[in-house]
């Protein structure tokens, strides 16, 4: 097959995996919420299910404000789905048409790695500059490049297959033109 990925595809994955990446940041932030709000398995759910952030309705944190945790969790959102999007796009913009779904699913997962990264640390340095102003944060600021890296990594394989479903909708190639003059062998 011979041609090139439509836009519509290298876009139709972006916009897939920055879903992906949105809703897994909500999901995984209110599986965790769920299961601290209830006591049961904390140690458990740190280990399961890995967070950028927390939910933005604790019960109660040595003062901080509902609305300092609302901030930290809605830029962990953003960073996460468009970086993720634009990093699975480029990965589409350069798969094989009609054949690198695969390279799509890869490029999609380790987008989501990459993306959950930089999510955790800022994150974490807002949760340092709103949350813990007054007090030591208790772990360094870089720890959120490691905490964001394996979110991506637990959580990517979503991104993947959306990704690579998307891909495969609708990034076929294009078609290419036929000759505008045929010629045969005898002429």
């Amino acid at each position: 097959m011979s041609g090139t990925v439509r836009p519509a595809g290298i876009v139709g994955v972006g916009v897939a995996v920055a879903a992906a990446g949105a809703v897994s940041v909500v999901g995984t932030s209110f599986v965790r919420y769920l299961t601290i709000k209830e006591n049961i398995g904390v140690r458990w759910s740190a280990g399961l299910v890995p967070t950028l952030a927390a939910w933005p309705f604790p019960r109660s944190f040595g003062g901080a404000r509902v609305g300092d945790f609302v901030i930290v969790f809605l830029a962990a959102l953003v960073v996460a789905a468009v970086a993720a999007g634009l990093l699975a796009a480029l990965g589409a913009f350069g798969a094989a048409p009609g054949r690198g779904a695969v390279s799509v699913a890869m490029s999609s997962w380790f987008a989501t790695v990459l993306a959950g990264a930089v999510a955790g640390f800022v994150a974490t340095k807002l949760q340092q500059e709103l949350l813990y102003a007054s007090r030591p944060l208790g772990f360094p600021w870089w720890f959120g490049f490691s905490t964001g890296a394996y979110w991506g990594l637990v959580t990517g394989w979503f991104s993947a297959v959306l990704g690579a479903a998307a891909f495969l909708a609708l990034g076929r190639p294009r078609a290419t033109a036929a000759p505008s003059h045929v010629t045969s062998p005898d002429q």
